[in-house]
């Protein structure tokens, strides 16, 4: 589970996946595939892309040195690969998130580099305030005992092959 502060029950929730830093094309690449924010069972108001032919860019607001492409066995992934070590980002459009939405993904970070690359981490926040500040996204069992500050942040690092990873949005996150 995410626990999310209480200040972001509002409008304007973003959701994004960014790698602060690259080292250029063909390092340290990365793609996400199967997105999905919403899920519950009565819920009319969920966003999802598979990133294949019925891909819709309405969907987001920024999608910066990001394409479709294969990559890592899929024949259809949002692949990540900066131009000149500039930042590459996938920002969700504002979102209504209620209590017990579900945010899924899979991610494959660094899969086609060779062992003696370096590889930059892919970062999962959120904003409250249409973008203007960001904050980690925490995966936290136990909500009582969870801030943004002791639980280790949603930062995924070079791994083999893909991870389908589930969190729910639960806390802060949530819009009023």
């Amino acid at each position: 589970m995410i626990e999310v502060p209480a200040g972001a029950r509002q409008n304007g929730v973003r959701v994004r996946w960014w790698q602060p830093k690259h080292g250029g094309s063909g390092r340290a690449d990365w793609a996400l595939d199967s997105i999905v924010i919403g899920g519950k069972t009565a819920n009319e108001v969920m966003m999802k892309d598979n990133f294949d032919s019925h891909h819709d860019d309405v969907m987001w607001i920024q999608r910066d040195n990001t394409y479709i492409d294969a990559f890592c066995g899929s024949s259809t992934a949002l692949k990540g690969e900066a131009v000149s070590k500039e930042n590459v980002t996938l920002t969700t459009m504002d979102m209504q998130i209620d209590e017990g939405f579900l945010l899924q993904f899979s991610i494959s970070v660094g899969c086609n580099a060779s062992w003696d690359m370096d590889i930059s981490p892919v970062h999962l926040q959120y904003s409250t305030d249409y973008g203007m500040t960001w904050h980690y996204v925490v995966s936290c069992e136990d909500t009582a005992h969870c801030n943004e500050h002791s639980v280790p942040p949603s930062i995924y690092f070079a791994s083999p092959g893909w991870q389908r990873v589930s969190v729910l949005l639960m806390g802060p996150v949530i819009s009023k």
